[in-house]
């Protein structure tokens, strides 16, 4: 299951906010079966998010949007989405009455533009945050599940856990992707290279990867299977070849 992660907000561009977001789903939906094929980072304007929105639905199975879901003027995400569903925007009253309830346990009166926080698109699952005001959003469209979260980290990590990976895993059930990272000194990736041969040097850019480091080479190695046991000795069988060849160089793996 193919899924793209789209990043919305200026501050992700000029650099005064690191994008940790979309890192963290990547990792979490390896687990469930999914992959994150596309990443985009795009700005606060209308255009330039609907351009990435309307391709990602083109190629995805799983559009998964974070960040513009604040109740001021920048934050259009939500807007934008319902015009390219052609979907009106919706009073969800339980979303409305929690970020109420989000205001009332701090003594503090809400802001009616708070209401925007409320408003949804046509059809849409909402979730409150247990967090924050922003909830997470899930529409199904065509063949595509798209999913809007807020942009904090803490809010987006609650909700993404909680909502969002479970419907993921659904829709992704019978597949399970496992990673392996091989960490070898000694030998320059160049070398390695010329010195997998056979069944190894047959896997596929998404079944090995090369990741050089300062301390050497990490092989990263892909296995996808119907189980994880299958998966798991897919990954074994690669692993053994390699050590095979390249012997004491392969000093460790994964968090040695």
């Amino acid at each position: 299951m193919n899924v793209e992660v789209i990043s919305i907000g200026d501050e992700l561009l000029l650099g005064t906010v690191v994008d940790t977001n979309s890192a963290y789903i990547a990792r979490r939906l390896t687990g469930v079966g999914a992959e994150v094929t596309y990443k985009t980072t795009v700005g606060d304007d209308a255009s330039m998010v609907e351009n990435a929105v309307r391709q990602a639905l083109e190629r995805a199975d799983v559009v998964i949007v974070t960040g513009g879901l604040g109740p001021t003027r920048d934050d259009i995400t939500k807007r934008t989405i319902a015009g390219i569903l052609n979907r009106p925007l919706v009073l969800d009253e339980l979303i409305l009455k929690r970020v109420k309830e989000h205001f009332e346990r701090r003594n503090m009166e809400m802001p009616a533009i708070n209401t925007n926080q409320a408003m949804v698109p046509k059809g849409a699952k909402a979730f409150a945050s247990p967090l924050g005001t922003a909830p997470a959003i899930m529409i199904k469209e065509k063949n595509s599940l798209l999913v809007m979260l807020p942009g904090v980290p803490s809010e987006m990590k609650s909700l993404f856990d909680e909502h969002v990976l479970p419907a993921i895993a659904e829709r992704a059930k019978g597949i399970v992707i496992v990673h392996r990272t091989l960490h070898i000194c000694g030998i320059t990736e160049s070398k390695i290279e010329q010195m997998l041969t056979g069944e190894v040097r047959r896997l596929s850019r998404g079944e090995i990867a090369y990741l050089p480091q300062h301390t050497g080479v990490d092989l990263r190695l892909t296995a996808r299977a119907v189980s994880k046991e299958k998966a798991l000795k897919k990954i074994r069988n690669i692993e053994e070849k390699i050590e095979g060849v390249l012997g004491e160089a392969v000093w460790g793996k994964d968090d040695d």
